[in-house]
């Protein structure tokens, strides 16, 4: 037989009256006609003919879950193909981003856009992610952190940049520095942000520091 074409049920004979059969029938699908006939086989005792059901149905359930796994690898080879056969995307070039000194190199893969600015910039507003920004500055020793909301009315213009971004928001905390003795430094950051479709995220950041002992 082949398993992959067949069902077994438990059966009786001599009208009902003796229970040690199973039958063995052509696999029933939606839309297919059935073709062949079904087997009948006797065992000597109901609890034999249990345990052989139990096992050629378990060779059945196990033959079907080859031959599944065997269609899945065959659709994801066939994907793999097509995704090769595609152009890869290639993001254009950033005129801007080529006069800057590159400080960071690893990527992030597998994480889109959205989820990046959500998660990294905003703060739990409008999603269903957790601050992020001010934690951080605390878990840094920051005190009396301020995360201000991002206002979106555009057309915030960076000072060193010169470009313009459609939100803009501060951030301000303080700390203690050690020096001759200890000093506490007022820091302010003025960040604006900028989303390019689904294809950048651009932030642009000032810093204000106060108390800060250069001399």
């Amino acid at each position: 037989f082949d398993l992959n074409s067949i069902d077994v049920v438990k059966s009786s004979r001599m009208g009902g009256l003796m229970h040690d059969a199973f039958t063995i029938t052509p696999k029933e699908t939606a839309g297919t006609v059935v073709k062949g006939k079904p087997y009948v086989f006797t065992c000597f005792l109901e609890e034999n003919r249990s345990t052989a059901v139990k096992k050629i149905r378990s060779a059945i359930a196990d033959a079907r879950l080859v031959e599944e796994e065997k269609k899945f690898d065959g659709s994801r080879v066939k994907t793999k193909e097509m995704e090769q056969e595609q152009s890869p995307f290639v993001m254009e070039a950033d005129p801007r981003l080529q006069q800057m000194q590159i400080i960071a190199t690893k990527k992030i893969r597998g994480v889109s856009l959205q989820d990046y600015y959500e998660v990294a910039w905003s703060e739990g507003v409008d999603c269903d992610k957790s601050p992020m920004y001010q934690p951080f500055l605390e878990s840094m020793d920051k005190n009396n952190v301020v995360v201000s909301p991002w206002e979106t009315a555009g057309g915030y213009k960076g000072e060193w940049c010169g470009e313009t971004y459609a939100s803009q928001r501060t951030v301000t905390f303080q700390f203690m520095k050690q020096t001759i003795g200890m000093t506490l430094v007022n820091v302010k950051h003025t960040q604006r942000c900028q989303r390019v479709n689904d294809d950048r995220c651009i932030v642009q950041m000032t810093l204000e520091m106060k108390g800060f002992p250069y001399a």
